[in-house]
């Protein structure tokens, strides 16, 4: 899938969620988790992580038949400092994720990550706010993210 917004991959990893069960992976490359919910944030693309998770928005507003468990998604080059009070899920449902200073070197974190959980298919979702305008100047984000 391509497109425009982060909230586009939540039907069809819904849909892979369904398909292969507990032996799909979602990798989230994004500087937002974007699992809020609609305690936190009135934004759509704010909430499709904690919505695959079936945490979110209420179900019959999401339409998520298939949430996914949290040992089954895992965030790449989320900044931990940079976590707002509308991405405290992260830690509440011990969502594992690397920085990027971990993930500099090399991606075992994220080898290891699939082989402790059987993952034998990945979904990746990858926001281009996770790369620095340093090296993707064509980066437009709302707020700037890199020191």
């Amino acid at each position: 899938m391509f497109g425009g917004g982060c909230s586009m991959d939540q039907v069809p990893f819904d849909y892979l969620s369904g398909k292969y069960g507990d032996k799909l992976g979602i990798l989230w490359l994004d500087a937002h988790p974007d699992i809020a919910t609609t305690n936190g944030s009135s934004n759509g693309h704010e909430m499709v992580a904690a919505n695959l998770l079936g945490k979110g928005a209420d179900q019959s507003v999401t339409k998520v038949k298939n949430p996914i468990s949290t040992s089954h998604m895992m965030y790449a080059g989320l900044i931990e400092k940079n976590l707002r009070d509308r991405d405290k899920l992260v830690k509440e449902l011990n969502v594992r994720f690397a920085g990027p200073d971990e993930l500099k070197e090399n991606s075992q974190l994220i080898i290891d990550w699939i082989k402790e959980n059987k993952i034998e298919y990945l979904a990746v979702h990858f926001d281009l706010d996770v790369l620095s305008p340093k090296n993707f100047r064509s980066v437009l984000s709302g707020r700037t993210i890199y020191g």
